[in-house]
């Protein structure tokens, strides 16, 4: 059995469950148009292809470290861009969003928009927060 905070996503069925929960969660948004999902860290590597795999999206993923790596690059990613939602395991400090939003704007695209936060390990996350605020707009942030 897995254990410590990668056992959501190491744990075959409950794999399912968060990957099913996110799209879920994703489709139940009639409005929300975006082309790519992004995320940071093994953890977000784990849940997010069968995520934009069912979605057929693109993935935007970003290294926590490019040390001890075998690329130079920090951000993996073809092609282009507009809209984009994260996708993460928690929320305490707000830390990793920035980064990954900076990360983007450097590497990727200084017009692309993320349009939603999509938190699957809610339990262990800053409880209450519903938007991320950066400088242009709002974020909406689920928990899924």
């Amino acid at each position: 059995m897995a254990t410590g905070y990668l056992s959501p996503v190491l744990t075959p069925g409950r794999l399912k469950i968060k990957v099913n929960r996110i799209i879920k969660t994703v489709k139940q948004q009639k409005n929300l148009k975006f082309d790519a999902i992004a995320c940071r860290g093994l953890s977000g590597f784990l849940i997010t292809p069968p995520v934009a795999i069912l979605l057929k999206k693109k993935i935007i993923a970003i290294r926590k470290n490019k040390h001890n790596c075998h690329s130079d690059c920090v951000v993996e990613f073809t092609g282009t861009t507009k809209r984009y939602i994260i996708i993460d395991d928690r929320i305490c400090t707000g830390k990793t969003l920035d980064i990954t939003q900076r990360m983007i704007r450097k590497h990727v695209s200084d017009r692309a928009q993320c349009v939603g936060i999509y938190i699957y390990d809610y339990f262990r996350s800053v409880k209450g927060v519903r938007w991320s605020v950066n400088s242009e707009y709002e974020i909406p942030i689920f928990y899924v």
